[in-house]
């Protein structure tokens, strides 16, 4: 071959794929890759191929177009007279010569038809053909919108704007949890229902649960989508692992039957209904036989959790109602599904005087703040 052939040598694809390992575990090393990255992309992948359908052979309907245009002439002529009575077949041209006018009639009639069939039939061929060809102007708004999106994130990082606006939303919200009465106690209630790890603390923030379950001697590791938050939560409880990821993604990415429990606090706060059931069926598949699943979440039928700390957590966009968690968690394979509750506002209680409120009223203002799904595998 001569030399300046030489780049059009086929190349050593396995050796190509070496070079992209070898600078894949290079970066994964230096850090530059968070974890669970795999993960998400593989999930990223698996979505994007479940929206890709094989594509229609436009052919088989240009065929089928061709039989309709066939089938077109429409003729008295071909109707035919024959008959197997004797002396039939004269009786039919007759009665056909008869109503010859009307047939006709019938027969123009049909045809006009037929021809606007046909033509909205090759209307529809135009369109199956060339998808581009028509609009869907709700589709178009929502791109539109989620490129406005981009651009102004674009613009954001072009002009050096670096805070995390999520790691601060999520400090606060902890912030606000923190120091309530009772709420120790709480924390070590809910470590208490786990009885052998690996448990997987998700959307550990501040790794308040995450170092009381490592202190009661449960081996556990946390899950923190943020960055920022995952060193809070590695400060809070030291030795722990802490994975920088998406816990519902972390989930897909979980081996089948590989922990022994999961647990998170008032994140199913934060999800909509789509992401709370895909948590819930990906830990029922991450989980073991016999292991549990604790989600904290704030109790809908407390007036402090609705007035209180639902608004006061950013991150939150409704307080899950027990009874629904509870439905998902049953209908995603869960067995042994029970409630449990944090302490009573018992102070309020006793600062209001003997029948000044309706009872309805009242239970409200001392609900549990907190209730917690308990779910064994």
């Amino acid at each position: 071959m001569p030399a300046d052939d030489a780049s059009d040598a086929v190349p050593d694809v396995d050796a190509l794929v070496d070079v992209v390992r070898r600078r894949v575990e290079e970066r994964r090393a230096a850090g530059d890759y968070p974890d669970g990255l795999e993960a998400r992309l593989d999930a990223h992948f698996e979505r994007v191929a479940a929206r890709r359908p094989e594509p229609y052979d436009a052919g088989r309907l240009r065929a089928r177009l061709g039989a309709v245009d066939e089938s077109l002439a429409f003729d008295a002529a071909r109707i035919t007279a024959e008959s197997g009575v004797p002396g039939g077949a004269a009786l039919h041209r007759a009665v056909a010569k008869a109503v010859s006018r009307q047939t006709s009639g019938v027969l123009e009639q049909v045809s006009e038809f037929a021809r606007a069939v046909r033509e909205a039939l090759y209307e529809l061929a135009k369109a199956v053909e060339h998808p581009f060809g028509h609009r869907h102007p709700d589709l178009l708004g929502a791109v539109d919108e989620a490129l406005d999106r981009l651009a102004g994130m674009e613009r954001s990082l072009a002009a050096g704007e670096t805070v995390d606006r999520s790691s601060e939303a999520a400090r606060f919200a902890a912030r606000q949890r923190a120091g309530r009465p009772g709420r120790d106690e709480w924390l070590r209630q809910l470590a208490a229902r786990f009885t052998g790890g690996p448990v997987a603390d998700l959307a550990s923030n501040d790794g308040a649960l995450l170092s009381v379950l490592r202190a009661s001697g449960v081996d556990a590791f946390g899950v923190e989508p943020e960055g920022a938050l995952a060193e809070a939560t590695r400060a809070a409880a030291p030795g722990a692992e802490v994975h920088v990821a998406d816990p519902v993604v972390w989930l897909r990415g979980t081996a089948a039957g590989s922990l022994g429990g999961i647990s998170a606090l008032a994140y199913v706060a934060t999800l909509d209904a789509g992401s709370l059931g895909h948590l819930l069926r990906g830990a029922a598949r991450a989980l073991r036989p016999g292991g549990v699943l604790v989600l904290e979440a704030p109790n809908p039928a407390s007036l402090d959790a609705l007035l209180v700390d639902v608004p006061l957590d950013p991150l939150a966009t409704r307080a899950v109602h027990p009874a629904y968690l509870s439905a998902l968690a049953a209908a995603a394979g869960f067995a042994g599904v029970e409630l449990m509750w944090s302490v009573t506002s018992a102070a309020t209680a006793a600062a209001v005087p003997a029948g000044a409120l309706p009872e309805p009223l009242l239970d409200a203002l001392v609900a549990p703040r907190e209730y917690a799904l308990v779910a064994i595998r």
